[in-house]
């Protein structure tokens, strides 16, 4: 069967390429929002975490020589800002893993419920793997179950990317972005 659209990525099957390449401007985001050094935000110190795992996982891997420095002098350079967010939030270390474990699944799994993150894939579960399946697109299963209750069904509204997820030119993302074309996506995740 034809594959559906994906909408606001890339269609990848690989949650190793799940990392957007805003994830370095998201978090250099804090200063402009005028985000202290010692804010008691606990968002602050697991959005913080969360965009180092990304850069661990899948940035460094693929990165060339320079960009490798780059991404190790930033994580070096924040992480002392992220162990003083999370002492000043009350976060101990065990509390900072379980909530980066947790928004690391979400993130991968939002990326799957909007079509970019095709099955079958592993996530990492806050209790463990997670198996990604489907019987047919945007019907997923999820093994073992992660959530209490039955099957549930996501809704949601996005762009559909051109086809193989890029663009030919930037007049072409340009143009993309200006245009008001949006469709409905409706995903359905069960036990599997």
């Amino acid at each position: 069967p034809q594959q559906p659209p994906a909408y606001a990525n890339p269609p990848i099957t690989d949650p190793s390429c799940a990392a957007s390449e805003s994830s370095h401007q998201k978090n250099q985001s804090f200063a402009p929002l005028g985000i202290p050094a010692d804010s008691t935000r606990p968002e602050i110190a697991l959005i913080s975490r969360h965009g180092g795992r990304i850069y661990r996982r899948f940035g460094l891997p693929s990165a060339g020589p320079q960009d490798a420095a780059a991404i190790r002098g930033y994580l070096a350079a924040l992480a002392p800002r992220e162990a003083e967010w999370a002492a000043a939030c009350g976060l101990d270390a065990g509390e900072l893993d379980r909530q980066s474990d947790l928004i690391a699944f979400v993130d991968a799994l939002s990326l799957a419920v909007c079509g970019a993150l095709r099955a079958p894939a592993e996530l990492e579960g806050p209790r463990g793997p997670v198996r990604l399946s489907e019987t047919a697109p945007f019907d997923l299963l999820l093994s073992p179950w992660p959530f209490r209750g039955e099957a549930f069904v996501i809704e949601g509204e996005g762009r559909p990317l051109p086809t193989g997820g890029r663009f030919a030119d930037e007049a072409q993302m340009w143009r993309w972005i200006a245009s008001p074309r949006r469709e409905a996506f409706r995903t359905r995740l069960a036990p599997g």
